[in-house]
C-alpha cells in the first residue's frame, strides 16, 4: 500500500520532482564549476608570487656580481699601484746600496705614494672583501635554487590538477594553461657579465 502511495506521489508531481533533482544537479555542478576555478585561480597567483620570488633572488645576485666584479677591478687597480710604487722604493733602495749615497728626496717620494694608495682604498682589505663576496654569492645560489624548487613544486601541483580529471575538462573549459617548469635555460638569461 505504501509502494502505490509513493507511486502516485511521483506521478502527480514528477515534473516539480524532476526540477528539484535538476536544481541538485545544476548546484552541485556550479559548485565543482566554482571550486576549480578557485583552485585553478589561486595556484596561479600563488605561481606568479613564486616567479616573483624566483627573479628577486636572480636581481639579487646580478647586483652582488657587479659589486664583486667592481670590488675585484678595483683591487686589482689597488695592486697594480701597489706593486709599481713598491718596485720603485726597492730600486731606489738597491741604487742606495750600490752607489753608497742616499737620495732621501726620491725615497721620501716613494713611500707616501704607497701610504695615500693604501689611505685612498680603505674599504679593500685584501681577499676578505673578495671572500665575502663570494660567500654571498654562494648563498645567493642556494637562494635562487630553493626559490626554484618551491615555484616548481606549485607548478607540479597545477599541472597535475590540470592534467588529470575533472580538473583537465574545467581548466580546458575555463582557459587555464598548462604551465611550465623553471629550469636552467631562463636562468642562463638572467646572469650578469663580470668584466
Amino acid at each position: 500500500m505504501k509502494i502505490e502511495k509513493l507511486k502516485n506521489f511521483y506521478r502527480n508531481h514528477r515534473s516539480n520532482i524532476q526540477f528539484v533533482c535538476g536544481c541538485i544537479i545544476g548546484l552541485l555542478l556550479f559548485l565543482e564549476i566554482v571550486y576549480h576555478y578557485n583552485h585553478f585561480d589561486s595556484l596561479m597567483v600563488t605561481n606568479d608570487l613564486n616567479m616573483a620570488v624566483v627573479e628577486a633572488e636572480f636581481q639579487r645576485r646580478n647586483n652582488i656580481i657587479r659589486h664583486l666584479s667592481g670590488l675585484v677591478n678595483k683591487y686589482i687597480a689597488f695592486e697594480e699601484k701597489m706593486f709599481k710604487s713598491t718596485s720603485e722604493a726597492r730600486a731606489l733602495i738597491k741604487k742606495t746600496r750600490l752607489s753608497g749615497k742616499v737620495p732621501e728626496g726620491d725615497l721620501l717620494k716613494a713611500l707616501p705614494g704607497m701610504v695615500a694608495l693604501a689611505e685612498q682604498y680603505p674599504e679593500l682589505k685584501g681577499s676578505q672583501v673578495v671572500e665575502s663576496l663570494m660567500t654571498e654569492l654562494v648563498e645567493s645560489e642556494k637562494r635562487i635554487a630553493a626559490a626554484k624548487e618551491t615555484f616548481n613544486t606549485i607548478v607540479e601541483h597545477y599541472n597535475i590538477h590540470r592534467k588529470t580529471f575533472p580538473g583537465k575538462l574545467f581548466g580546458a573549459a575555463m582557459g587555464f594553461p598548462c604551465l611550465y617548469y623553471l629550469g636552467g635555460q631562463q636562468e642562463t638569461l638572467k646572469v650578469a657579465q663580470i668584466n
